[in-house]
């Protein structure tokens, strides 16, 4: 009992005179060992009984189920969600989706998201064109609170969804989880700079290159079959982390 308290108290005392390179270094090897936990234990996978309750719960909540299945092709879900950096801080990701193609129409990144950012950045997604009528979102009071008029003015009707029913923004938490997954999780963040690069990549290979089941294995923005006879090459994206193949003869 004495041996263990005197073990913990002298890792308390030698935290305190670790310099800060330590820290950045062990830092980096936590993260690398967390990384590679996330590979040996992927995500559940749903069990019948699981499909079950889903199948069940949407025969009783039509309401929200019509609305998205009505209006897939002018709906949008915004979302938030933070990455760490190497300095232990977090830099904050806005999201803006299209429902109907699954399509990322708009990111931002900000050490200190408010609401004149938010403002901001709705104008960014929604110039004026008038695509899309139905905005989805959670129920953050802090960051939406005095932001519905706004919305109003840019013609997007706002549909927050219900306290503690995450799932009705699905289509956005599952874009972020996969994020996180194939960037988020991979990558040291070093600057704000450093992850909106990053980002702009992977949201441009996300759009033009990754299929996706909810769109019949077709990228979000459609991408022509190739065809040819030439040596397949590949060009890089999001840091190497993915590559996009192609036809030589065909290539730009």
């Amino acid at each position: 009992m004495f041996e263990q308290f005197f073990k913990s108290f002298s890792w308390f005392l030698a935290s305190f005179l670790r310099t800060r390179r330590d820290l950045a270094i062990e830092n980096i090897a936590l993260r690398q060992q967390l990384a590679i936990i996330k590979d040996k234990n992927p995500r559940p996978k749903l069990k019948n009984s699981d499909r079950l309750f889903w199948v069940i719960l949407c025969r009783f909540w039509k309401n929200w189920k019509s609305l998205i299945n009505n209006h897939l092709h002018e709906t949008v879900v915004i979302d938030f969600f933070s990455v760490p950096t190497i300095s232990f801080k977090h830099i904050w990701v806005l999201i803006v989706l299209s429902h109907g193609r699954r399509k990322i129409e708009h990111f931002s990144v900000t050490m200190h998201p408010d609401k004149q950012w938010i403002k901001q950045n709705l104008r960014n997604a929604f110039p004026g064109d008038y695509k899309f009528k139905y905005l989805i979102r959670d129920n953050d009071v802090k960051l939406w609170k005095g932001i519905e008029h706004f919305l109003e003015y840019l013609g997007l009707v706002d549909t927050p969804i219900d306290k503690g029913r995450s799932w009705q923004n699905g289509y956005c938490e599952r874009v972020i989880g996969t994020i996180k997954q194939e960037l988020a999780d991979k990558i040291i963040v070093l600057s704000v700079n450093q992850l909106h690069r990053l980002l702009s990549e992977y949201v441009d290979y996300y759009n033009n290159d990754r299929t996706h089941l909810g769109v019949d294995k077709d990228s979000p923005c459609g991408r022509v079959v190739e065809f040819g006879n030439g040596k397949i090459r590949s060009k890089s994206v999001a840091g190497g982390f993915y590559h996009r193949y192609y036809w030589s003869e065909n290539a730009a």
